[in-house]
């Protein structure tokens, strides 16, 4: 007997059977097809995600980077002082002979007020 005529007496004999076997493989073609969709659908939700994370970080760099330059010149006058006289218990001390400058201050305002600091 061959397999034709073997599929055809299937279909004769046990037509139930061999519908539902027709149903089971549309359903893992359906299932295939929808995992296919999942897969691109994930892929592109993965590049978006990556590309905004990318842009974000590419922002807080620029804002890092205007604050540290911001804070410079507070550094600088910070570790001149520390030549000067060591030792934290002079902290409280005021600074009356300083390099600072008041285009350090309002460098460090402004780059304070643009990064959502307003104080």
């Amino acid at each position: 007997m061959s397999d034709k005529t073997r599929a055809s007496s299937l279909d004769t004999e046990h037509p139930a059977k061999w519908s539902l076997v027709h149903q089971i493989g549309e359903q893992k073609a359906e299932i295939l097809r929808l995992r296919a969709e999942l897969l691109d659908a994930n892929e592109a939700l993965t590049v978006a995600y990556l590309h905004g994370y990318s842009k974000a970080s590419e922002q807080a760099s620029a804002e890092n980077a205007k604050l540290r330059a911001a804070l410079k010149p507070f550094a600088d006058e910070a570790e001149r002082h520390n030549r000067l006289c060591l030792g934290s218990d002079i902290d409280h001390w005021s600074i009356d002979v300083s390099r600072l400058t008041l285009g350090d201050l309002r460098a460090a305002a402004a780059a304070l007020k643009e990064a959502g600091d307003d104080t």
